[in-house]
């Protein structure tokens, strides 16, 4: 599968890469060349990533606290405190390295750490911020994709307004169909 970037904000996409997570899950990220790929994809540096089985597996422990902190505000749940320190030490540490070459041509470099620590501050500023506010989790049944409702009436419902919203609205166009018909 793909990865999506529709959530609006770097740390819910990050936080997207496992879904379905009450149904069948669906992993995005099986292993470190898949880790290294969505990075690449996300923008977060140009070059080559090395990423190691230990830095997989930190990558994935900052993308589960992740989504439990955010997942919680919508409902207005505080976060537990082990999430928080997980996010915490991984936005102390030095971010990537931006490089201006010229005049439109920016750079970014680092290694694992570095983007893990971006990712670690983006989500600090979201969930620190009254941004916070502007959580949704998708309104299909089952999707637990976490998005950013920046709609101007605040009432965004899907992850994606193509696949969920479209879904959703078919399917709940077929049971008013059925009800209708004897």
């Amino acid at each position: 599968m793909d990865f999506d970037f529709i959530s609006d904000h770097l740390a819910l996409d990050f936080a997207g890469t496992l879904s379905w997570r009450t149904t069948e899950r669906v992993e995005l990220l099986t292993g470190p060349a898949e880790l290294e790929r969505w990075v690449r994809l996300s923008g977060l540096t140009d070059g080559p990533l090395r990423v190691t089985a230990a830095g997989f597996r930190s990558a994935v422990e900052l993308r589960e606290a992740v989504y439990r902190a955010a997942a919680g505000v919508p409902e207005g749940a505080g976060a537990d405190p082990a999430d928080l320190a997980v996010i915490r030490r991984a936005a102390g540490r030095p971010g990537v390295v931006p490089r201006l070459s010229a005049i439109g041509e920016l750079h970014r470099a680092g290694d694992l750490s570095q983007v893990l620590a971006d990712l670690a501050v983006a989500a600090s500023e979201l969930l620190g911020s009254q941004e916070r506010h502007h959580i949704r989790v998708c309104a299909r049944e089952n999707c637990t994709r976490m998005f950013l409702d920046r709609s101007r009436a605040a009432s965004r419902r899907w992850c994606d307004k193509l696949r969920c919203g479209s879904s959703a609205n078919s399917a709940a166009y077929r049971r008013r169909r059925q009800v209708r018909q004897p």
